[in-house]
C-alpha cells in the first residue's frame, strides 16, 4: 500500500469455516491502522471507525454475451474496477461497524514515518456470501477506514476477498435415489468431495452409481431380460441466478434472469452387467435386485473460473453493531446472485435376454433405453489444515478417568448400624 496520511493493513484473504451442513464459524478479522503525525498535529486522538462494506453489483441483462468464449474477459472486468455501464444495478451494505476508543501506539511506518498505530479486531458475519464474480454479476467487499480530525476527514479502503471453506474431515457423501416411469429402474447415486482436489482442479470427486432392479422376467416362458449399462456420460453445468425478492423462502422470490453454462463433460464406457445368475423360476426373477455397480471419478478444471455454490435463502447478511434507525426496509428485497452446480448423468442401456435355466444368452438389444438424470454437486473450497485458526478446534472436556481400583466402596449397612 502506498504511503499516505492513513494506511490500512489487514489480510488479503479472510476465511469463513464451514463445518457439517448448517454450521459455520468466522474468526474475528485483525488488522492494523496507521495514521501519519501531520494528519493530527496536536489535538486529540482522531475518531477511527471500521466498517465492513459489501458491494453487489449486477450488470444489465443485455451487456453479457451468451456463449463460454467470452467468460474469461467478462469475469476480468466484474473483478476490476473498469466503468460500469447504464443500468448497472450496484447495491453497497455496511455489514460490520466499529469505532476505536483504544489509545494507539506511536509508531514508524515502512518509510520511517512517524504516526499513531491502532491494532483492532472486528467481528465478520459467518452467513454472509463469498466473493464471488459470475456472468450475472459479482459480489465483493472491502474494509474502510473513516478517520475524522480536526482538520477534516480522511477515508481509506482495501478490498478483501470472503472464502467460504470446508473443514478437513466435514465433507460427507451425499446419496440421492431416482426411480424412471414406465420402468422398474431404480439409481442411485453417492458423491463423495474429495478433500484434496487433483493437480489443476478446482473440485473433486469419486461418484459410485448403483442401478437396482435390472432383471425381470422375459416375455415367454423360461425366459430372463437383464439391464445392461453400455455407456455413462456426464456433465458438469453452472447456473447463476438473478434472485428478486424475498430471500428468507425459496418460494417468496423470482428469478428475474439466469445464465447456464457447461464446465466439463466425460465419458464411461462399459459393458456393466447384474451378477449372471440362473434363476429357477419367474418368482425370483421378480424378487431379484440385478445389482449394478460403476465407480467413477469427476473433476471441475480450475480453467473454467466456477464460482462456489452460492445460496441466498440461507445466507443472508446481517448488519452488526448498527443501531435500528439506521437499518433500510430490508435488504432482502434488493436483487442478489445465487450460483449452484450439477452433474447430469445419460445412461445408455441395452438388454439381454437370456434362458432362465441354463443362462444361454438368446437375444441382444445393444441399444435398449437412454435414462438422463440430474443431481446437485456441491462446489466449495476445502481449507489447508494450516488456514484453521486453533480456536476452531474443540476442547477435550471428558473428565479424566478414575484409575483407582483398590478403594471397595462403603458398606451402607455398617454406616447405618455406627
Amino acid at each position: 500500500m502506498e504511503t499516505g496520511p492513513v494506511q490500512l493493513d489487514i489480510p488479503h484473504i479472510h476465511r469463513i469455516f464451514q463445518g457439517y451442513p448448517g454450521e459455520s464459524s468466522s474468526p474475528y478479522l485483525t488488522g492494523a491502522l496507521w495514521i501519519a503525525s501531520p494528519g493530527i498535529g496536536h489535538q486529540r486522538c482522531p475518531q477511527v471507525r471500521i466498517c465492513l462494506v459489501q458491494d453487489v453489483t449486477i450488470p444489465p441483462r443485455d451487456a453479457k454475451p451468451n456463449g463460454d468464449k467470452n467468460l474469461a474477459p467478462i469475469l476480468r472486468r466484474l473483478r476490476g474496477r473498469s466503468s460500469e455501464k447504464a443500468g448497472t444495478y450496484r447495491n453497497r451494505e455496511t455489514l460490520v461497524q466499529c469505532d476505536l476508543w483504544d489509545t494507539p501506539d506511536r509508531a514508524t511506518n515502512d518509510s520511517g514515518q512517524t504516526g499513531l498505530r491502532y491494532h483492532f479486531s472486528i467481528p465478520v458475519p459467518h452467513n454472509i456470501p463469498g466473493s464471488t464474480a459470475t456472468l450475472a454479476g459479482r459480489v465483493s467487499y472491502t474494509i474502510q477506514a473513516t478517520v475524522t480530525t480536526t482538520s477534516g476527514t480522511t477515508v481509506t479502503t482495501t478490498p478483501l476477498c470472503v472464502m467460504r471453506c470446508t473443514i478437513p474431515g466435514h465433507t460427507r457423501p451425499v446419496d440421492y435415489v431416482r426411480n424412471y416411469p414406465g420402468t422398474a429402474l431404480e439409481t442411485a447415486l453417492t458423491i463423495t468431495p474429495a478433500e484434496s482436489p487433483r493437480l489443476r482442479s478446482k473440485a473433486s470427486y469419486a461418484l459410485k452409481l448403483v442401478a437396482r432392479h435390472t432383471i425381470a422376467p422375459g416375455d415367454r416362458p423360461k425366459e430372463v431380460k437383464h439391464v445392461v449399462v453400455r455407456d455413462i456420460k456426464w456433465t458438469v453445468e453452472e447456473t447463476v441466478r438473478v434472485v428478486q425478492g424475498s430471500t428468507d423462502r425459496a418460494d417468496q422470490a423470482t428469478c428475474t434472469h439466469q445464465y447456464k453454462r457447461q464446465l466439463c463433460h466425460g465419458k464411461r464406457k462399459g459393458p456393466w452387467i447384474p451378477g449372471k445368475t440362473v434363476l429357477k423360476d419367474e418368482q425370483d426373477a421378480m424378487n431379484k435386485d440385478g445389482r449394478i455397480e460403476i465407480p467413477f471419478d469427476i473433476s471441475i478444471p480450475r480453467r473454467s473460473k466456477t464460482a462456489d455454490d452460492l445460496s441466498p435463502f440461507t445466507e443472508t447478511p446481517q448488519k452488526v453493531d448498527v443501531s435500528p434507525d439506521q437499518c433500510t426496509a430490508s435488504i432482502r428485497e434488493k436483487p442478489t446472485i445465487a450460483v449452484e452446480h450439477q452433474v447430469i448423468l445419460d445412461i445408455m442401456t441395452g438388454e439381454d435376454t437370456y434362458d432362465q435355466q441354463t443362462g444361454v444368452l438368446l437375444r441382444r438389444k445393444p441399444l435398449w433405453k437412454s435414462f438422463q438424470a440430474s443431481f446437485p454437486l456441491p462446489v466449495r473450497q476445502v481449507a489447508a489444515v494450516e488456514e484453521i485458526p486453533p480456536s476452531l478446534y474443540a476442547e477435550d472436556t471428558t473428565l479424566p478417568p478414575y484409575d483407582d481400583g483398590s478403594a471397595n466402596p462403603p458398606s451402607y449397612e455398617t454406616l447405618l448400624l455406627s
